[in-house]
């Protein structure tokens, strides 16, 4: 709990460190509330067995009638968090690379992907994940998984990059 709680750990949210930190059977979890609803809106789990999973519901907006995920705020996000978790798993508890990553979305088909003020789609798929493994935590790797996953995610509306 020292370390985690010293390092704070970030939950998918695009409020940076809005996770209230506890202890559960599981190990330690930081969950953002949702308001009046008992179903936390993001939390982030530290597991004993040094997994470490995150979880959400903030990348569904609606926009012209549709829902649609803003790439733009899922890539930010998922770089900002991925950042704290290499973080607290290599300087806070010690555990040196590889690390496994896996990125992904389930309950996104027929929704829509939100790029620049507009929206493309829909997507035919209900779940997408990528496994990578991160021989090295630096930026330039970090990024490049995230990078990675926006573009499958986009590629399922049919949508590359500009």
């Amino acid at each position: 709990m020292d370390i985690v709680g010293s390092m704070r750990p970030d939950v998918l949210s695009p409020y940076r460190y809005s996770g209230y930190l506890d202890r559960n059977r599981f190990g330690f979890v930081a969950i953002e509330a949702s308001g009046t609803s008992t179903t936390p809106r993001s939390l982030t789990q530290f597991f004993v067995s040094s997994e470490v999973w995150g979880v959400s519901t903030h990348f569904f907006k609606h926009y012209r009638g549709h829902a649609a995920i803003p790439t733009a705020a899922l890539e930010n996000i998922y770089r900002r968090v991925l950042s704290n978790y290499c973080d607290i798993m290599s300087k806070g508890v010690g555990i040196a690379p590889p690390f496994t990553v896996v990125l992904g979305a389930v309950g996104i088909k027929d929704t829509y992907v939100g790029v620049d003020n507009s929206i493309d789609g829909p997507i035919h798929s209900d779940r997408i994940e990528i496994r990578r493994v991160l021989h090295h935590l630096g930026k330039e790797a970090q990024e490049a998984v995230v990078k990675e996953f926006v573009d499958a995610v986009l590629d399922l509306a049919g949508v590359t990059r500009a």
